[in-house]
């Protein structure tokens, strides 16, 4: 009994972990796509704009 409730605790734990994570890379992601998008949509005008 002890066992179950030990490997769902740990079950648990790396859940919320990778979510967290998730969250953490997906926000990171976003952000320099935003600020990186000026900066790629200028150059792609630039290389095909003529």
């Amino acid at each position: 009994m002890l066992r179950v409730l030990w490997l769902q605790f740990l079950s648990q734990i790396c859940h919320i972990w990778l979510w967290t994570l998730h969250t953490a890379y997906d926000y990171y992601c976003r952000r320099q796509w935003r600020q990186g998008r000026a900066a790629l949509s200028f150059k792609l005008w630039r290389r095909w704009g003529r």
